[in-house]
């Protein structure tokens, strides 16, 4: 009987995989589809004599084993009875079994396929319930799982939409197959939370279980969830909500989906059981899904727990990359409980009455779990579609307000010092970062600005009113504060308080402008000394520390709604003053860092900084990775000037209106001098030093150009000196971005030609020195040529001086030609990614520039004289060589990522010599 269920099985598979033809396979199936019916009634047969006998064979053991005889009324003790008592006969009942339901398996799937309604009218429905019966598990484990893949191959075809009498019957049988799972699918549960470790394989049935009751109960959600429905309806949801709360955590996966579409049926249209009731007990399993396990301490190597895993643990809370996780199923939950749902959650952030004690696991969970809907509470809180919910808005308001300052204002409870709780608070405070705004301003104001005048002046006194003044910070946003700055000492959650910190100055500059006026950002500024002091933060933490806190003091003199909030235009010098001053004191700890790094040198401090008080030791203090330290201050630095690009307007432009960055820079500029010309090696020598002061002195050139300008004398003689001296590409990175912010002005342009003529002479001659050919050197060569880009971008008129002043004496100092013909002398041997790109960049941007109204815009204001006499003779006397060089590299010679640079080049090429030719 096995080989011929062997065959049977393998017939299907032999003709999908047999090097036939279709017209062969489509002969071949027909042949089987006349002996299907004859196949399914000996399944049948031997499916019948396979429950009988192993009922037998059950009744037999359970009066050999008196243990399993005292609790035979419990199936799945009857079950456990059967698989720690195996036998041959019982080894091969279950494999004859097995073999009979994967042999129907893959028969019902020959085209067309069979679908539950056409298994029903086999045999009367005997094969069916044949198929329910064994879902139980009472008969072997295994052939539970080949059984439910069957009926979930038959639901395949299925429409739930007919509800004619053949769907409802197979409905109904197929509740009762399901709720007949019920006692093996708590046994499960049990063997996980006893930590048994059997050969039932519990992970595989389990498994096997989820999917098919969630496939189930995706196709009849509607029939399930009806107004009406029947108790045996609303057990199956409760076995949902079993499989949901499984302590084999993976499996609350696979049910995610069946919740979202319960949610997408209108609570009205459902049993009164399934509406908020359901979603409290949703809640409540989702939260204890989403608990670290009692084994937890920090490290995940230690959990012993079963059925958990980290990445598991990840998945449910959305933490791993891809997944999305419960939150979709949480804010489900929210929308049909409001309030309700933090109702719930908010007693778990007090100790328990019993013990006294905070479980930090469930105040962790409960904090998760209001984070993942803020996105909806925001939404919901600034909808102004329904002003019928005015009043419970606002009580809602009330509600997160009084939870936000519960969690800021405990002390020395758990709540501010358990490592866990401190990382998830931090997330929720910015989270609901938006929110803060509407303790200032009321929100019963929100999308009044289409109503009536009369109601919009009502609401205003109103609010007025209710405020005794509009231009005090709120009052919640210092207690948050200094939340974050204590889960800024915490190493796990550091980067979570400075993304929040980041969202809180983002969201309510007005109210953040407002504190800084008041206390001088004493708050901020403590928070980035705790980032640097005590070494828990990250270099990007303190970034998102400095954009935050920066773009609000550029907001107070750049953004009129800020503006409006700190006084009238007649306070804007004070304003003004203020914003420098809050700018140079929040800058103190990387200004420390550099000042430091003089001190160990042996050299003077700058006047200003002594003056100002601000060489206080006990701030800052060097130590390990001391160049680390440095460098990121100047990347610090130059992030703040980065988002201090306030215009200089014609107010600002005069003696009594200073730029916001005029106090910082007249600190910064003598740190960056005194380092960049340090006489000792360790400051001087040090490559990846000099780089970041280089880069910062870019983003002053960028950012605050008229007050740098009377530097450019100074740093383009130490960039001549220094590149000299040792190649370094940063250097010519400098050079780059200074071009790109000054460009071709006339005053300057005569400077700017000897500078890049220099440069093209020492770079060349780097390039030819044994040792630091260009396929040695490709960082220099990337630069190299990425500087003379943006000459011909930003500055062409500069790039081309030499001529342009000397066409009526026909006259050419040779700076183009010089400069074909190292491109063309690197081309033919850099293969490096990068460098070799730059190259032909700086290629396509010449040849560009030679079409004329063709190439960029800046481009069309060279002189078109000095083009046709330096550009396009250098080119001419080097074409063959490009030419040849760029077709060699298209045609295998260069790697296949520089394929469309290479086409892009050659492209401009042919165009700009055909046109030149014409």
């Amino acid at each position: 009987l096995k080989i011929c269920l062997e065959i049977l099985k393998t017939f299907k598979e032999e003709i999908d995989n047999g090097d036939v033809s279709r017209h062969c396979k489509i002969e071949l199936y027909d042949e089987l589809l006349k002996e299907r019916n004859r196949v399914i009634k000996l399944i049948y047969s031997i499916l019948s004599t396979y429950i009988s006998t192993y009922s037998s064979i059950i009744q037999q053991l359970t009066q050999l084993n008196q243990q399993s005889c005292q609790q035979s009324q419990q199936n799945i003790e009857v079950s456990s009875s059967f698989l720690s008592n195996k036998t041959m006969l019982e080894l091969e009942l279950m494999i004859r079994g097995k073999l009979a339901l994967e042999t129907l398996k893959n028969w019902i799937n020959i085209s067309p396929h069979i679908t539950l309604g056409d298994l029903y009218e086999y045999e009367n429905g005997g094969l069916l319930m044949l198929c329910y019966q064994l879902l139980s598990g009472n008969y072997g484990t295994d052939v539970m799982i080949t059984s439910s893949q069957v009926l979930q191959a038959l639901l395949e075809g299925f429409d739930a939409e007919e509800k004619s009498e053949l769907h409802i019957q197979t409905f109904i049988g197929l509740k009762s197959a399901i709720i007949s799972m019920k006692p093996l699918l708590q046994a499960t549960m049990d063997s996980v939370l006893n930590s048994q470790d059997n050969e039932s394989n519990v992970e595989d049935i389990a498994h096997a279980m989820t999917i098919f009751i969630s496939h189930m109960i995706s196709k009849y959600m509607e029939w399930l969830c009806h107004v009406n429905a029947q108790q045996d309806d609303l057990e199956v949801i409760n076995m949902l909500l079993m499989i949901t709360g499984h302590p084999l955590r993976g499996l609350c996966l696979l049910t995610l989906d069946n919740w979202l579409e319960l949610s997408d049926i209108s609570p009205a249209d459902r049993h009164v059981s399934l509406r908020e009731d359901l979603h409290v007990k949703l809640l409540e399993t989702l939260m204890q899904q989403c608990t670290y396990p009692p084994s937890f301490t920090g490290d995940w190597d230690d959990v012993g727990d079963v059925g958990v895993d980290e990445f598991v643990f990840k998945e449910i809370r959305g933490d791993a990359s891809g997944v999305s996780g419960c939150g979709d199923v949480l804010a489900s939950c929210y929308l049909q409980l409001q309030t309700q749902y933090f109702n719930f959650l908010a007693p778990k952030l007090s100790p328990s009455q019993g013990t006294n004690t905070l479980d930090w696991r469930l105040a962790e969970a409960s904090l998760f779990c209001m984070t993942a809907i803020s996105k909806e509470v925001v939404r919901y809180l600034n909808s102004s579609n329904n002003p019928n919910q005015l009043s419970e808005r606002i009580i809602f308001l009330d509600l997160l307000f009084s939870l936000m300052m519960h969690l800021c204002s405990q002390g020395d409870s758990e709540l501010h010092s358990h490592p866990m709780i401190l990382r998830q608070g931090a997330t929720l405070l910015g989270s609901f970062h938006s929110i803060l705004r509407l303790e200032a301003e009321p929100i019963f104001m929100i999308g009044l600005e289409n109503a009536k005048p009369a109601i919009q002046e009502a609401a205003s006194l109103t609010a007025q009113s209710l405020s005794t003044n509009q231009n005090l910070a709120p009052p919640s946003l210092i207690p948050v504060l200094t939340y974050m700055n204590t889960a800024l000492n915490c190493q796990i959650s550091t980067s979570e308080a400075a993304k929040g910190i980041r969202n809180i100055c983002a969201g309510n500059k007005e109210q953040v402008a407002l504190l800084i006026a008041q206390t001088g950002g004493s708050l901020l500024n403590n928070c980035l000394i705790s980032s640097f002091t005590i070494g828990e933060g990250t270099h990007n933490d303190r970034l998102l520390l400095v954009e935050g806190f920066t773009r609000v003091v550029a907001s107070m003199v750049s953004e009129p709604t800020v503006m409006s909030k700190l006084g009238d235009i007649n306070q804007s010098t004070a304003i003004h003053v203020a914003a420098g001053s809050a700018i140079l004191t929040f800058c103190q700890p990387m200004l420390q860092i550099l000042n430091k790094s003089l001190n160990q040198n042996n050299l003077h401090l700058p006047s200003s900084f002594l003056n100002n008080g601000n060489n206080d030791n006990s701030i800052i203090s060097l130590g390990g990775d001391d160049i680390g330290m440095l460098c990121d201050s100047f990347d610090l630095l130059g992030t703040v000037i980065q988002f201090l690009d306030v215009p200089l307007t014609a107010s600002t432009s005069t003696s009594t209106i200073p730029h916001i960055a005029s106090s910082l820079l007249e600190v910064l500029l003598p740190l960056l001098r005194s380092i960049v010309t340090c006489p000792s090696s360790s400051i001087s020598s040090n490559e990846k030093i000099i780089s970041y002061a280089l880069k910062c002195y870019g983003k002053l050139l960028l950012n605050v150009t008229p007050l740098v300008s009377q530097e450019l004398s100074f740093l383009i003689d130490y960039i001549v000196s220094c590149f000299n001296q040792h190649y370094w590409s940063c250097c010519l990175d400098c050079v780059s971005t200074t071009i790109e912010a000054l460009g071709d002005a006339e005053p300057v342009r005569l400077s700017f030609h000897e500078l890049l003529k220099h440069l093209i002479t020492a770079t060349s001659s780097r390039l030819s020195t044994p040792g630091h050919e260009p396929p040695l050197e490709p960082a220099l060569v990337q630069s190299f040529f990425h500087l003379t880009k943006q000459f011909l971008i930003f500055a062409p008129n500069a790039a081309l001086y030499g001529v342009s002043n000397t066409t009526n004496s026909g006259g050419d100092d040779g700076l183009m030609a010089g400069l074909v013909s190292l491109s063309v002398a690197c081309l033919s041997c850099v293969t490096e990614r990068d460098s070799a790109r730059a190259v032909l960049s700086f290629l396509s941007t010449l040849f560009s520039m030679m079409s004329g109204p063709r190439g960029r815009s800046t481009q069309s204001n060279c002189n078109a004289t000095a083009v046709s006499q330096s550009v396009l003779p250098a080119i001419a006397a080097h074409g063959e060589q490009l030419l040849f060089g760029l077709m060699g590299a298209l045609l295998g010679g260069a790697p296949s990522t520089l394929r469309d640079s290479l086409t892009e080049c050659l492209a401009s090429m042919l165009q700009t010599l055909t046109l030149s030719s014409s």
